[in-house]
C-alpha cells in the first residue's frame, strides 16, 4: 500500500483533507460572488472536476 493511500485511510487525515478542500473550495466561490457569470463558472467547472473524478 503506499504511503499516501495508507495515510488516507487514517479517518483523521481523510476528513482533514476534505474540511480543507471544502474551505479552499468555499473561498473561491466567495471570490467569485461579485459576478454572477463568473460565479456560473466556478460552479459548472467545480461540477465537472467532481464528475471526472468519479469515473
Amino acid at each position: 500500500m503506499s504511503f499516501l493511500k495508507q495515510k488516507l485511510s487514517m479517518p483523521v487525515v481523510k476528513y482533514g483533507a476534505l474540511t480543507v478542500a471544502s474551505c479552499l473550495w468555499v473561498f473561491g466561490l466567495v471570490d467569485q460572488l461579485y459576478s454572477s457569470a463568473e460565479m456560473m463558472k466556478y460552479l459548472l467547472l467545480s461540477l465537472l472536476m467532481a464528475a471526472l473524478a468519479f469515473l
